[in-house]
């Protein structure tokens, strides 16, 4: 008798809020900080939405731009300082130590809006568990759009289903938009159990 498997389940995971803190709002916070401006002003992070956030984040501008352009809103700004407020900020959540095991179930991915040079020491150490990368700053696409989305979906095996965790809502609204399954990386961390239970289950909805 032949017993019938089931595809296996493709997990995409997003990289803010789910594997790492989000930089924002502390990055800003500290960048405000050393060019003496109060906070809660936050009229560098201002200037960044309206001047740079898009370009940046889909590749039209570089890391280095990024930086000179930083540099330039403050004289006590310089990019190793900054560079340091960033890697202060971009620090592993709970989800990173569950991948090894994650791994065992299902085939794990990332989608993320972020820049690869910055996530490449993370990747780097869980390169071992993870299959494909798709990086806003890469590939000239980011979420919401549902277009880096179907991108995904064409590195992914046709007749799997597809789980995608992201902190967002509205993210998470765009992928069932396509047709994947989603779930919500909640603050609290209660995805995790979700995830586990699911995955011990053998992947299945």
């Amino acid at each position: 008798m032949i017993t019938a498997t089931h595809p296996r389940l493709q997990l995409v995971l997003d990289v803010g809020g789910v594997l790492a803190s989000n930089l924002s709002p502390v990055f800003w916070e500290l960048v405000s900080q050393a060019a003496g401006i109060p906070s809660d002003r936050n009229e560098i992070y201002k200037l960044y939405r309206r001047e740079v956030s898009e370009k940046l984040w889909i590749g039209e501008i570089t890391e280095q731009q990024f930086w000179e352009w930083l540099e330039a809103q403050s004289p006590s700004l310089d990019k190793e300082l900054c560079e340091s407020f960033l890697y202060r900020c971009l620090q592993p959540l709970p989800a990173m130590g569950k991948l090894e095991a994650w791994s065992r179930s299902a085939d794990i991915h990332i989608l993320s809006n972020h820049i690869e040079i910055w996530l490449q020491p993370m990747l780097n150490r869980i390169r071992p568990f993870i299959g494909h990368t798709v990086i806003s700053s890469q590939v000239a696409m980011k979420k919401p759009d549902a277009a880096i989305f179907h991108h995904m979906a064409t590195l992914l095996p046709s007749a799997s289903p597809i789980l995608f965790v992201d902190d967002k809502p509205g993210n998470l609204e765009i992928a069932r938009s396509v047709g994947w399954q989603s779930m919500l990386a909640d603050p609290e961390g209660d995805w995790l159990r979700l995830m586990d239970e699911r995955l011990a289950s053998g992947g299945q909805a």
